[in-house]
């Protein structure tokens, strides 16, 4: 009886050597995702932070428009006083 167990532990961990051997491909498919979700991670919070910044220096490129669209609106005015000045005194 001990050597009829033997042979049927025997074939048990060679059918467990092939399964184990079977999974070795995915766990390195396995690995493989993990470092592509490690990698995909970053490019989201390098893209993030990309998009932020985009947001913010829009945010200050308006703020400059509306400044500069001011002054040429005051400018403007200051040039529609003079000229009216100007046409008072040729009269």
């Amino acid at each position: 009886m001990g050597e009829r167990l033997r042979e049927e532990l025997a074939a048990q961990l060679t059918t467990t050597r092939q399964e184990v051997a079977k999974l070795a491909p995915v766990r390195q498919e396995l690995a493989d995702l993990r470092i592509k979700y490690a990698e995909a991670c970053d490019d989201t919070r390098e893209a993030r932070e990309k998009l932020l910044d985009l947001v913010e220096s829009t945010h200050t490129d308006v703020t400059e428009i509306k400044r500069l669209w001011k002054e040429r609106d005051d400018a403007q005015q200051r040039m529609d006083l003079l000229e009216g000045e100007l046409r008072g005194r040729r009269i």
